[in-house]
C-alpha cells in the first residue's frame, strides 16, 4: 500500500507542475517562466520540481511521452493496428490536450514538438509496423510521416478543430503532395 501512495503523490506532484506550466505559458513567453513561479502556482517544492525534472522543457517532453504513451495502450487494446486508427487515436489524444500544442506554437517551441513526432514515428515504424529503420528509404518516409502529421495536427487544432480526429486521419491517409 505504501508505494502506491508515493506513485500518486509522485504524479500528483507531475500534475500540478504540468498545469502551472501551462497556466504560465498562457500568461507570459515561455524564456521568462521562472521554476520557482511554476513550483510556487504548483505549490509544489523546488525540491520535488528538481527530482522529477531537470528543466522546463522536461515537463513538456514527459508529457508528450505520457500522451503517446496513452495513444499507443488505446491503438494496441484494439484489434486492427493501422496507420489509419493510429492516426485517429493521436489526433483524439492530441485534440483533447489541444491547450498543450496551442502553447508549444506560441512559445516557439515547435521544433520539440517536432522531434518528438519524429521519434514517435521512428518507434512505430521499428516496433509496431516492423520496417527497418536503417534504410535510408524508410528513414525518410519516417521524417515525410512525422513532419506531415505534426504540421497537420498544428493546423487542425488552429482551426479550431471542426474536423473529427477520424476525417483528419483520412485526410492523412489519402494526402499526397502534386507532381
Amino acid at each position: 500500500m505504501y508505494p502506491n501512495n508515493i506513485s500518486i503523490s509522485k504524479s500528483l506532484v507531475k500534475d500540478c507542475i504540468f498545469t502551472s506550466l501551462m497556466i504560465l505559458m498562457k500568461e507570459k513567453n515561455f524564456d521568462d517562466i521562472s521554476i520557482k513561479e511554476i513550483t510556487q502556482k504548483a505549490g509544489v517544492s523546488r525540491m520535488s520540481y528538481y527530482r522529477t525534472y531537470s528543466s522546463k522543457e522536461d515537463i513538456l517532453i514527459q508529457y508528450f511521452d505520457d500522451l503517446f504513451e496513452n495513444c499507443l495502450s488505446k491503438v494496441k487494446s484494439t484489434d486492427i493496428i493501422d496507420k489509419y486508427h493510429l492516426n485517429s487515436k493521436l489526433f483524439h489524444v492530441f485534440g483533447e490536450n489541444h491547450i498543450l500544442i496551442q502553447n508549444i506554437v506560441h512559445a516557439k517551441l515547435y521544433d520539440l514538438l517536432l522531434i518528438h513526432f519524429i521519434e514517435y514515428t521512428t518507434y512505430l515504424s521499428q516496433h509496431v509496423f516492423h520496417q527497418d529503420i536503417n534504410d535510408p528509404k524508410i528513414s525518410y518516409k519516417i521524417y515525410a510521416e512525422a513532419g506531415c502529421l505534426c504540421v497537420l495536427l498544428v493546423h487542425w487544432i488552429d482551426l479550431g478543430m471542426k474536423e473529427t480526429p477520424e476525417e483528419m486521419s483520412q485526410l492523412l491517409e489519402n494526402f499526397s503532395l502534386p507532381h
